[in-house]
């Protein structure tokens, strides 16, 4: 948007997509970091953004300009800072954290998010007596799959295929956990041969008296 922008007002942008001989580390050169220093004169300096190695480095000029605090530290390392002076503190737990919304989600909520945007999302609500046989069919529910009436089929086998998972499972088996689990297996993997991949997809068992 911004090189349209200066296109527009006549501005030739020239960058290296349009020559190969252009080029910008976006770095700036060890005798651009000391003017900066001279320019700011710190009372404390902590190098962020590099290897260790370029951290190091960039804390040796800070030194070598004046600057008498300097501490250099790697992720994982917290900094303890007051009026006077700043310092190395305590090692913590870091790694990626994935915000949505302005709060943090785990990997696994969102490789569960991943897996529902690329592959879709099925839900199947089976209803169970309190003795533990099928009141009715099993009920499918899907979405981002195809937006083609040859899907409705596809659900129909996979709901017959989860009736019958039931009817084989023996009575004493028939806990909510398992049967959970095993209706999910056996829709996932008639989804996965009509369908070609594999969607998520959740289970939700219902007794009713």
């Amino acid at each position: 948007r911004i090189i349209n922008d200066l296109e527009r007002i006549g501005i030739d942008v020239r960058f290296y997509r349009s020559d190969r001989g252009v080029h910008v580390s976006g770095h700036a050169h060890r005798g651009e970091q000391q003017r900066m220093l001279e320019l700011v004169r710190p009372k404390a300096f902590l190098p962020v953004h590099g290897t260790l190695m370029q951290l190091r480095r960039h804390a040796e000029l800070a030194k070598e300009s004046g600057v008498e605090q300097v501490v250099v530290v790697e992720n994982g390392t917290s900094v303890e800072v007051d009026e006077s002076c700043i310092a190395q503190g305590a090692p913590f737990e870091t790694g990626e954290v994935h915000v949505a919304s302005g709060r943090a989600i785990t990997d696994h909520t969102l490789n569960g998010r991943q897996g529902m945007a690329q592959g879709g999302h099925v839900v199947v609500t089976v209803l169970m007596s309190k003795k533990g046989h099928l009141v009715r069919p099993p009920e499918i529910l899907a979405r981002g799959l195809w937006d083609d009436p040859s899907v409705h089929g596809i659900l129909r086998d996979a709901a017959r295929d989860a009736a019958r998972a039931i009817e084989k499972t023996p009575i004493q088996n028939r806990s909510e956990e398992s049967l959970c689990t095993h209706v999910s297996q056996v829709v996932r993997r008639t989804l996965q041969k009509h369908l070609g991949w594999a969607p998520a997809v959740d289970t939700v068992v219902v007794q009713i008296p």
